[in-house]
């Protein structure tokens, strides 16, 4: 059995938080078993895939050349970035884990608020032209939402009409949210890759380049 050592060698996490990032309390898993992942190498950034799988019988596995090279950021944080991070703390990677799980379950909760809001805000539309067209959006229950929530939602809103959040800065959230402020319709906001956001009345409507 061969396997590709990326993660267990904190190859391509890329700020992505991992489901069990307790350093002592992670271990790495396959197929024939498991190896308990040392308390001064957490998952996130082992040093290697030979401790990783060490003491694991007939596991083979290959190392991604793409992980040493420090022409990539993440590379150049492992290598350069968090030796330097641990001349001020020994316990910066355990502290980067625990905060990278909280913020993690933070984020699903918001998601999760986020996507409850925007449902409300476009449910009480009584007709739509298309079943393919964006939702309009209630201006006065987006309002009335915590600023955190309200971008979120307004993100969400976006990134599904478009099928993706590419280039989608918070210079454009905040340049939707301002349509909020004013009770005047028929201003715009300008997204990226050619879509815009409007305000009639009431509602905020989605308009993309290829409507």
């Amino acid at each position: 059995m061969v396997v590709g050592v990326n993660q267990c060698s904190g190859g391509d996490w890329d700020g992505e938080n991992h489901p069990n990032a307790e350093g002592d309390q992670t271990e790495c898993a396959h197929e024939h078993g498991k190896t308990k992942q040392s308390q001064d190498s957490p998952p996130l950034f082992g040093d290697d895939a030979a401790t990783c799988f060490e003491g694991v019988p007939k596991i083979e596995f290959l190392i991604d050349e793409m992980n040493h090279d420090e022409t990539f950021a993440r590379v150049k944080v492992r290598k350069q970035l968090l030796p330097l991070m641990q001349t001020f703390n020994n316990r910066i990677v355990e502290a980067l884990s625990r905060t990278a799980v909280l913020l993690g379950e933070d984020s699903a909760l918001l998601f999760k608020s986020a996507g409850e809001l925007l449902q409300l805000a476009s449910e009480t539309l009584e007709d739509e032209d298309s079943e393919t067209k964006p939702p309009l959006l209630n201006v006065n229950l987006l309002v009335s939402a915590p600023p955190a929530l309200r971008r979120r939602a307004l993100r969400q809103w976006i990134s599904e009409a478009r099928g993706d959040a590419r280039r989608l800065e918070m210079v454009h959230l905040l340049a939707v949210e301002a349509l909020l402020e004013d009770g005047r319709g028929g201003r715009t906001a300008e997204l990226p890759d050619g879509g815009k956001v409007t305000r009639k009345q009431g509602w905020l409507q989605l308009e993309l380049e290829n409507d």
